[in-house]
């Protein structure tokens, strides 16, 4: 009988693995039609920011040095509705960081 805990560490895997491939696509198509791609690309190629947002972005109060997508400064211009802390990051600990993403995503 397989434990509860594995399954759920395997639907972590699969869903990074899965983010994993969807930003590698938008990656693609985007250096096909750019020939670059900047960390707000695949965020629009994901869905994960919104094409509306993006002039607001450009041109808003911060001058072109200190434009940034930080979590703090997205979260204040209301483009996104809560920050998911990384304790200490998907690239050192990818499932359990899918585990605490989905418990808040639920």
């Amino acid at each position: 009988m397989p434990r509860t805990g594995d399954s759920g560490a395997r639907r972590s895997a699969v869903a990074f693995q899965d983010i994993q491939a969807r930003v590698r696509r938008v990656v693609e198509r985007t250096l096909a039609e750019q020939q670059y791609a900047r960390q707000i690309d695949v965020l629009l190629g994901l869905g994960w920011f919104g094409a509306p947002h993006l002039d607001r972005w450009r041109t808003g109060r911060r001058d072109g040095a200190s434009q940034r997508l930080g979590a703090a400064d997205l979260l204040e211009d209301g483009i996104v509705d809560r920050i998911v802390p990384e304790l200490p990051g998907a690239a050192e600990e990818p499932v359990e960081f899918c585990r605490r993403l989905g418990a808040v995503l639920r």
